[in-house]
Protein backbone atom coordinates (compact mmCIF):
# COMPACT_ATOMS: atom_id res chain seq x y z
CA UNK A 1 0.00 0.00 0.00
CA UNK A 2 1.36 3.14 -1.00
CA UNK A 3 1.69 6.06 1.53
CA UNK A 4 -0.06 9.81 -0.22
CA UNK A 5 2.48 12.67 -0.65
CA UNK A 6 1.75 15.75 0.35
CA UNK A 7 3.44 18.39 -1.28
CA UNK A 8 4.49 21.21 1.07
CA UNK A 9 2.65 24.95 1.27
CA UNK A 10 4.35 27.76 -1.40
CA UNK A 11 4.33 31.18 0.37
CA UNK A 12 4.70 34.40 -1.03
CA UNK A 13 6.75 36.72 1.11
CA UNK A 14 5.89 40.82 0.93
CA UNK A 15 8.27 43.00 3.44
CA UNK A 16 6.85 45.88 5.12
CA UNK A 17 7.85 49.78 4.53
CA UNK A 18 11.58 50.83 4.15
CA UNK A 19 12.53 46.89 4.06
CA UNK A 20 13.61 44.35 1.80
CA UNK A 21 13.23 40.72 0.91
CA UNK A 22 16.39 40.26 2.51
CA UNK A 23 16.00 41.67 5.52
CA UNK A 24 12.12 40.26 5.78
CA UNK A 25 13.69 37.02 5.14
CA UNK A 26 16.47 37.75 8.09
CA UNK A 27 13.02 38.73 10.69
CA UNK A 28 10.83 35.92 9.67
CA UNK A 29 13.88 33.01 10.33
CA UNK A 30 11.93 31.94 13.45
CA UNK A 31 8.30 31.50 11.61
CA UNK A 32 10.51 29.70 8.80
CA UNK A 33 11.72 27.00 11.28
CA UNK A 34 8.84 26.57 12.96
CA UNK A 35 6.83 25.83 9.51
CA UNK A 36 9.11 24.03 8.08
CA UNK A 37 7.35 20.91 8.92
CA UNK A 38 4.08 21.90 6.41
CA UNK A 39 6.01 24.61 4.41
CA UNK A 40 8.61 24.27 2.04
CA UNK A 41 9.57 27.61 0.04
CA UNK A 42 9.02 31.49 0.63
CA UNK A 43 9.23 33.02 -1.94
CA UNK A 44 10.76 37.26 -0.77
CA UNK A 45 10.34 39.73 -3.87
CA UNK A 46 11.80 43.31 -3.44
CA UNK A 47 9.25 46.24 -4.11
CA UNK A 48 10.06 48.30 -6.79
CA UNK A 49 10.63 51.99 -4.72
CA UNK A 50 12.73 53.66 -2.98
CA UNK A 51 11.44 54.31 0.82
CA UNK A 52 10.78 58.58 1.11
CA UNK A 53 14.18 60.04 2.54
CA UNK A 54 11.61 61.74 5.19
CA UNK A 55 10.82 58.89 6.79
CA UNK A 56 13.77 56.81 6.82
CA UNK A 57 15.02 59.25 10.11
CA UNK A 58 16.63 56.98 11.94
CA UNK A 59 16.77 53.54 10.61
CA UNK A 60 20.17 51.78 10.33
CA UNK A 61 20.89 50.88 6.71
CA UNK A 62 23.69 48.91 7.39
CA UNK A 63 21.39 46.75 9.18
CA UNK A 64 18.44 46.89 7.05
CA UNK A 65 20.16 46.90 3.52
CA UNK A 66 18.19 49.31 0.04
CA UNK A 67 14.79 50.36 2.12
CA UNK A 68 11.78 49.92 0.02
CA UNK A 69 8.32 50.35 -0.63
CA UNK A 70 5.78 49.06 -2.62
CA UNK A 71 3.63 52.87 -3.04
CA UNK A 72 5.27 55.90 -2.56
CA UNK A 73 3.67 58.84 -0.75
CA UNK A 74 3.15 63.11 -0.82
CA UNK A 75 6.26 64.89 0.64
CA UNK A 76 3.86 66.54 2.92
CA UNK A 77 3.72 63.14 4.51
CA UNK A 78 6.62 61.56 4.09
CA UNK A 79 7.73 61.25 8.14
CA UNK A 80 4.51 59.92 8.63
CA UNK A 81 3.27 58.15 5.41
CA UNK A 82 0.21 56.49 7.12
CA UNK A 83 -0.99 59.95 7.17
CA UNK A 84 -0.60 60.44 3.43
CA UNK A 85 -3.76 61.05 1.09
CA UNK A 86 -1.81 60.81 -2.22
CA UNK A 87 -0.09 57.63 -3.07
CA UNK A 88 1.73 56.46 -6.62
CA UNK A 89 3.26 53.19 -7.87
CA UNK A 90 0.24 50.68 -6.41
CA UNK A 91 -0.26 49.42 -10.52
CA UNK A 92 3.58 48.71 -11.05
CA UNK A 93 3.57 46.54 -7.54
CA UNK A 94 0.73 44.54 -8.50
CA UNK A 95 1.93 44.18 -12.41
CA UNK A 96 5.36 42.94 -10.51
CA UNK A 97 3.34 40.43 -8.72
CA UNK A 98 1.34 39.45 -11.11
CA UNK A 99 4.56 38.63 -12.74
CA UNK A 100 6.28 36.88 -10.03
CA UNK A 101 2.80 34.74 -9.39
CA UNK A 102 3.08 33.44 -13.61
CA UNK A 103 6.86 32.97 -13.33
CA UNK A 104 7.25 31.66 -9.92
CA UNK A 105 3.75 30.44 -8.86
CA UNK A 106 1.66 29.18 -7.86
CA UNK A 107 1.47 29.93 -4.49
CA UNK A 108 -0.71 28.39 -1.66
CA UNK A 109 -0.69 32.04 0.71
CA UNK A 110 0.47 35.26 1.00
CA UNK A 111 2.45 36.42 3.74
CA UNK A 112 2.57 40.50 4.21
CA UNK A 113 4.28 42.56 6.69
CA UNK A 114 3.10 46.12 7.42
CA UNK A 115 3.18 47.69 3.63
CA UNK A 116 3.28 44.60 2.69
CA UNK A 117 0.17 43.46 4.17
CA UNK A 118 -1.97 46.14 2.49
CA UNK A 119 -0.65 45.07 -0.47
CA UNK A 120 -1.25 41.36 0.03
CA UNK A 121 -5.19 42.09 1.13
CA UNK A 122 -5.40 43.97 -2.16
CA UNK A 123 -4.08 40.92 -3.77
CA UNK A 124 -6.63 39.07 -2.66
CA UNK A 125 -9.18 40.97 -3.65
CA UNK A 126 -8.57 41.11 -6.69
CA UNK A 127 -8.95 37.52 -6.96
CA UNK A 128 -5.91 37.10 -10.00
CA UNK A 129 -4.11 34.97 -8.14
CA UNK A 130 -6.06 32.56 -5.72
CA UNK A 131 -4.66 31.93 -2.58
CA UNK A 132 -5.76 29.65 -0.06
CA UNK A 133 -4.80 31.66 2.98
CA UNK A 134 -2.98 35.06 3.89
CA UNK A 135 -1.20 35.94 7.14
CA UNK A 136 -1.25 39.68 7.38
CA UNK A 137 1.01 40.77 10.12
CA UNK A 138 0.61 44.88 11.47
CA UNK A 139 -1.19 46.07 8.22
CA UNK A 140 -3.45 49.42 7.95
CA UNK A 141 -6.53 48.44 5.60
CA UNK A 142 -5.18 49.40 1.50
CA UNK A 143 -5.37 52.96 1.59
CA UNK A 144 -7.36 53.17 -1.88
Amino acid sequence: MSTPTTSKIRILCLHGYAQNAAFFRQRTGSLRKALKAVAGDFVFVDAPFAATAGFLGDINADERGQSLGWWTFDEATASRPSLSHEYAGVERSLELLDATCEREGPFDGVLGFSQGAALAALLCMRRRTLFRFAILVAGNAPPF
